[in-house]
């Protein structure tokens, strides 16, 4: 569902495309602060980041590297907690620390000793998401990028991880759990059960790989987001994992969240 739509694709600026592509991060800043969407998304002014956030990117791309393989054909790639550990401190130190940056944004530092004591989180989470493996497997895939156009709004996102059984599973790495309320409407779990429902009516062998028996039932005929899809919120750092699915009605907020803004 990549749109091909070239007469659209004319009336829009080379330097305004990218902005018409949302993700949960872009519909965040967004919905909290218009301002902040404006220079960090048209103007393109580079706003640094703080280290918990770029903690948080940087552990979910080294969260690719613990598995290695295709879709459903996944394996791990370390041999141990520890392996899989020193690999990741080593580019933490070696990536960004040196570099003060996380994929080219700069990251705003409390002190000089923050970056070194994010070492403790990394190992911590290393560790945890090593026995996650031991206990349950490999996924079927992980940071699985999916592009779409649906009914006039445009997605390019990551999931995070993906299991049999119609499991999406958001990977969060910090602090503290979200409220009742923030589970159950968060946008993020809404986009991603949004994007794998298109992905699988779209991809029917994707689809019975996931574990959708329905696609052809998707795309809103009569539903947007399958029924059959559990999404999960996964907090790293105590790999307590809390299930909150998500709905057409919630698709629906999600629409006119994004007419509004």
């Amino acid at each position: 569902m990549e749109t091909d739509n070239a007469k659209f694709w004319e009336n829009v600026p080379e330097n305004l495309r990218d902005i018409i592509w949302w993700n949960p991060t872009k519909f965040n800043i967004a919905s909290s602060c218009l301002k902040k969407y404006f220079f960090e998304y048209i103007k393109k002014e580079k706003v640094p980041i703080p280290n918990y956030f770029a903690l948080g990117t940087f552990l979910h791309r080294k969260m690719e590297l613990l598995y290695r393989g295709s879709f459903g054909n996944l394996e791990v790639a370390y041999k141990s907690a520890e392996s899989f550990y020193r690999a990741t401190k080593a580019s933490w130190i070696r990536d960004v620390i040196n570099s003060g940056e996380v994929q080219g944004k700069k990251i705003e530092w409390r002190d000089k000793k923050e970056p070194w004591e994010s070492i403790g989180v990394i190992k911590e989470i290393c560790y945890k998401a090593y026995e996650r493996y031991l206990m349950e497997g490999v996924p079927l895939d992980i940071e699985i990028p999916i592009k779409f156009e649906l009914n006039g709004s445009f997605f390019r996102l990551r999931v995070d991880e993906l299991r049999k059984g119609a499991i999406i599973r958001d990977h969060k790495t910090g602090k503290f759990f979200p409220g009742e309320y923030e589970l159950n409407y968060l946008p993020q779990l809404t986009m991603y059960a949004l994007a794998v429902s298109c992905k699988a009516y779209s991809d029917r062998e994707f689809a019975a790989k996931f574990g959708i028996t329905q696609p052809e039932k998707l795309l809103g005929n009569p539903h947007y987001i399958s029924p059959e899809i559990k999404t999960q919120y996964f907090h790293m750092r105590t790999s307590e994992i809390i299930t909150r699915n998500r709905t057409d009605e919630h698709y629906n907020e999600l629409v006119q969240s994004l007419d509004d803004l």
